[in-house]
């Protein structure tokens, strides 16, 4: 395991707006290794969706360790520097996870 980085200074505020949005949090930037610093589960109408988010602030840029994680990992992981892009990615998921109405069946006709 490789040393655990450090907290982004926006890191709290995302994680405030995340858990406006009902979603849950996990911190994860403990874990080292270019492991991203959240996961996040969001609530949808088809049961709920986890991501990975990896918090940078500013310009910041993944070190090559999280460019590695982030390579090499088969699943999705996001980079969000702003709670309002936590905000948008949050409402992206849940629009594109979301049921489709209720088709009504036709009234037969005797």
């Amino acid at each position: 395991m490789g040393p655990a980085s450090r907290v982004d200074k926006n890191q709290n505020e995302i994680v405030r707006i995340l858990k406006m949005q009902k979603c849950s949090v996990q911190y994860l930037h403990g874990v080292g290794t270019g492991c991203p610093d959240l996961l996040v589960g969001i609530p949808t109408d088809s049961g709920g969706m986890n991501l990975l988010i990896e918090v940078k602030y500013g310009k910041g840029k993944l070190n090559k360790t999280q460019a590695r994680w982030h390579s090499d990992w088969a699943g999705e992981v996001t980079v969000i520097r702003s709670f309002e892009q936590a905000l948008a990615l949050v409402r992206t998921v849940k629009r594109r996870n979301k049921k489709p109405p209720r088709q009504r069946e036709p009234i037969p006709i005797s």
